[in-house]
């Protein structure tokens, strides 16, 4: 009877001898298929929403997406092949989907963990991870100014209130608004509130708008009114006596009524600021949309109201038009 001799890498001095009949062939093993890889994948991140923009091949045919927040999206490609989305972005490429998602909190801040599965046409599965950090922004939105005059200001011989008013808004030190405003406010004493509504004067330009993170310092924003204490219209002889006996025109600050507690509490007026500057932040400002900082002139002469109307929102900057957006050609 022949045999085979073989050896072993661990006994090279070792002679093993196999019958022929107990002999196995042992062919290899096929090649596992390697798993597909998206073609590309980027995710991003903006205030609460995650975006992520993915690049297939023809022979992916679906993916779900993990959003790190107990929510796991499965897409079909396959079928949204066939289908032409409302709102597919002109200038995508082919075979790239966009997906967004917005996060709720407890899930809207901090570090967030996506993966993506994709399958292929062989049913065989690729995984690709991404760590995203979220931050909740929020959109500042300071609408214009109205001054409101319950009284007049002047002498009865006076129709007009010479006011100016000048608001400055700061932002982690940089002053980003200024302006000044200047005019003639008829509050003639004989003129009074007409169906219920105060004299106003709205501040033109004086509204302006911000994007900041729950992290960053408050909007800082400062106002100052002044009166022109000087009877008749600027110009005219009357006033013009009174700049020679004066020399100069004294411009009387009319300071925050905080100034004088007992009398600010004679004011029932929403969100009463306190004092200057007064602030806009989420943290603070989220629960109402005015604020009223009230000034009055030296020796009670009078009151002047300033209505700050404001929103402050979260940003969720979802594409419109749908959340899945996808391109084929």
């Amino acid at each position: 009877m022949s045999q085979t001799k073989c050896s072993t890498t661990d006994t090279p001095k070792r002679a093993i001898y196999v019958p022929r009949d107990q002999m196995r062939v042992v062919e290899p093993m096929p090649a596992q298929t390697a798993a597909r890889e998206l073609t590309s994948l980027m995710i991003t991140s903006e205030s609460v929403v995650a975006t992520a923009t993915l690049v297939f091949d023809d022979a992916h045919r679906s993916v779900s997406i993990r959003w790190g927040d107990g929510t796991t999206e499965v897409i079909n490609i396959s079928a949204l092949r066939l289908l032409k989305v409302p709102g597919a972005l002109d200038d995508q490429s082919p075979n790239t989907l966009r997906v967004q998602h917005a996060y709720t909190p407890p899930f809207d801040t901090g570090s967030r963990l996506i993966t993506v599965v994709s399958v292929d046409d062989q049913g065989v599965s690729a995984y690709e991870s991404v760590v995203i950090e979220l931050e909740r922004r929020y959109r500042v939105n300071l609408y214009s100014v109205v001054l409101e005059f319950p009284h007049h200001l002047d002498s009865a011989l006076e129709q007009e209130s010479e006011i100016q008013a000048t608001m400055h808004a700061s932002f982690d030190d940089d002053r980003f608004f200024s302006k000044s405003w200047q005019d003639s406010v008829v509050t003639a004493p004989n003129i009074g509130p007409i169906d219920g509504q105060p004299i106003t004067w709205l501040l033109e330009g004086s509204s302006f708008q911000r994007d900041i993170s729950s992290t960053d310092e408050p909007i800082k924003i400062d106002f100052d009114l002044a009166e022109n204490d000087g009877p008749g219209k600027r110009g005219s002889i009357i006033n013009d006596i009174w700049d020679v006996l004066t020399s100069p025109v004294i411009l009387l600050k009319l300071y925050p009524l905080s100034t004088n507690p007992a009398l600010a509490e004679d004011f029932d007026v929403p969100n009463r600021i306190e004092a200057l500057p007064f602030t806009l932040h989420p943290d603070t400002s989220l629960d109402t949309n005015v604020a009223t900082a009230v000034f009055r002139l030296p020796l009670d002469r009078g009151v002047v109201f300033g209505r700050f109307h404001y929103e402050v929102r979260l940003l969720v900057p979802l594409d419109v038009g749908g959340r899945q957006l996808m391109t084929t050609t």
